[in-house]
């Protein structure tokens, strides 16, 4: 499936995926919780794919369709609302052109049949990554660090590699289906808090060698009017791996 094909689609789908999205808010009510079922999901998606029991068209169609409503019911969570505006849908969409550069990525893999060689060890999970990494948290300085690991798992914002193993596949696309939740709804939850008067908001970094130069940035401007700082995963590096928090009053 062509990804502007799947866009095509998306304007007449929109009632259906906001339905689906109020359907996952309504039975699960904060993040932590979206974040396991998206992750299931997730993992029965990959098996389904793994097992030859489901055509890459389809695959792709449904995996797109998971990281959408995702996105949609964090938003609906963080806003207490089962409404969402028309921009608040197309920002659920910005992912989708990443998600087709990692479907290629996977097809890549199992045409070469990279996905079912034994000669290929599991790759280094990102996290892992970060943990033995003792630079500044700087593009040229990072990307130097991961660029020693030529399998490691990476997602929208590092560039694209081609997975080795399933697992690979599975922890991947779970940047996409799951990580992004919290994003999403911190969003929202900006959204609530403008419309509720509000008008500051501070956004608070983790501030450690995990923690990028942007992210640094916005914690150091401190208390600012609200909408003027944008919530985590947005506007910085890190994107879904963003870890900041916002306070609002």
């Amino acid at each position: 499936m062509e990804l502007l094909s799947y866009v095509s689609q998306l304007s007449r789908r929109k009632e259906t995926m906001i339905e689906r999205a109020q359907e996952l808010k309504s039975g699960h009510s904060s993040v932590n919780e979206i974040e396991k079922e998206m992750a299931t999901r997730n993992s029965a998606l990959v098996a389904r794919l793994r097992e030859d029991r489901i055509r890459f068209s389809e695959f792709q169609r449904i995996a797109a369709d998971e990281t959408i409503t995702a996105a949609v019911a964090a938003t609906m969570l963080g806003r207490k609302t089962d409404t969402l505006t028309s921009t608040q849908y197309a920002e659920a969409t910005k992912a989708l052109p990443y998600l087709w550069k990692f479907f290629a990525a996977i097809q890549t893999a199992m045409d070469t049949g990279r996905l079912n060689d034994p000669n290929f060890e599991e790759p280094y999970d990102i996290e892992e990554l970060y943990e033995m990494y003792d630079g500044d948290y700087t593009d040229e300085q990072l990307q130097e660090w991961l660029d020693q690991f030529p399998d490691r798992d990476l997602g929208p914002g590092h560039g694209p590699s081609v997975p080795a193993t399933w697992n690979g596949v599975e922890t991947r696309l779970g940047r996409y289906l799951v990580t992004p939740v919290y994003g999403f709804a911190a969003a929202g939850t900006l959204a609530l808090n403008q419309s509720l008067g509000y008008r500051e908001m501070r956004r608070f970094a983790q501030l450690d060698k995990r923690t990028c130069a942007d992210c640094m940035s916005w914690d150091s401007m401190g208390w600012q009017p609200i909408g003027l700082l944008p919530p985590p995963g947005s506007r910085c590096r890190c994107h879904d791996r963003c870890r900041c928090v916002i306070e609002y009053r």
